[in-house]
């Protein structure tokens, strides 16, 4: 049995490698294609391999600058804001533990990727 976690541990410092790896080989390709690109997708044709470079921009919003223009924003400014409810999950477990909330209906409970820690002694 101790072969399987020994694997595992094995599996894992393989893949934080390669993931590292990969990343690296990525960032350079991206920055090698990118040009004058920031967002969008650029392609490549190198030798017989084709090469599609996505590049993307991430947006957050700030919400006290979001709260401190709202009420002055247009309407079509307001149609680009999507309020997305999300769990907290101190109080949700509050509510699991006493069983008698009428939110529990709207909650969809499905399995989740467990996680594993090694440590060597």
């Amino acid at each position: 049995m101790s072969d399987l976690y020994g694997d595992w541990e094995d599996a894992q410092a393989k893949m934080k490698f390669w993931k590292a790896k990969e990343l690296e080989l990525r960032n350079e390709i991206l920055e090698e294609m990118a040009g004058e690109k920031d967002e969008g997708v650029v392609n490549m044709l190198v030798g017989d391999i084709q090469v599609k470079a996505t590049y993307k921009l991430n947006r957050k919003i700030d919400i006290a600058a979001l709260d401190a223009i709202w009420d002055d924003l247009e309407e079509a400014d307001k149609m680009a804001i999507k309020y997305k409810p999300d769990i907290v999950m101190k109080e949700m477990r509050e509510l699991e533990s006493a069983g008698v909330s009428k939110l529990l209906d709207a909650i969809v409970l499905t399995p989740g990727q467990g996680t594993i820690a090694v440590k060597h002694k």
